[in-house]
Order: structure tokens, then C-alpha cells, then sequence
């Protein structure tokens, strides 16, 4: 894959609505051509029809944790120095909050 390709369908499109519109941000969402470009839907790079997440809190706690402990990694791959992963909802004395 080169820098140059989109590596997905709908950077692709974006690239090409991009293109059409000559590089500019603001013409492709001014875009005039919704009624014959079969493209208009996809012009901003997202599937228009896909369903938002919906989350309860447990995952969300879940997800929230598990980007600390990713975030901690990566820091300590690169050689920083990371603070002591500290679940979110705990205390330093060790009680419940």
C-alpha cells in the first residue's frame, strides 16, 4: 500500500470527492451533485447508514479501562516513563470511593 492509495472504500471516496471538488473540504460539502453522483452519500469519508454504538456503562468502563492499560504499554514500549496503572474508580488508600 502506498501513501498515495486509501487503504478503504470510503477514503477512497472521499479521495475522489476531494478530487472533484479540487482539493477543497468546503465544496464537497457544498456539493451540488447529490441527485446524480452516486457517491453523494459516502462524500465525508463515513457510511451515512451505519447504526451508532450504543454502550451500557459496563462497557464503557470496560472500554475505558482497557485504553489506560493500552496507553500504559504504549509509553513504557517507547521508553517513557508511565505512571502505575491505576484502575478508574479506585483510590490511593486502597478503600472503596
Amino acid at each position: 500500500m502506498t501513501a498515495a492509495t486509501p487503504d478503504t472504500a470510503l477514503r477512497a471516496i472521499r479521495a475522489k470527492c476531494m478530487d472533484c471538488s479540487d482539493g477543497k473540504p468546503k465544496e464537497v460539502r457544498d456539493c451540488p451533485c447529490g441527485s446524480w453522483c452516486p457517491l453523494y452519500p459516502w462524500r465525508f469519508g463515513k457510511n451515512p447508514y451505519r447504526k451508532p454504538r450504543v454502550l451500557s456503562e459496563a462497557q464503557r468502563e470496560a472500554l475505558r479501562t482497557r485504553l489506560e492499560r493500552g496507553r500504559a504499554k504504549a509509553l513504557q514500549i517507547k521508553g517513557e516513563i508511565a505512571p502505575e496503572f491505576k484502575p478508574v474508580g479506585t483510590s490511593d488508600s486502597g478503600g472503596e470511593l
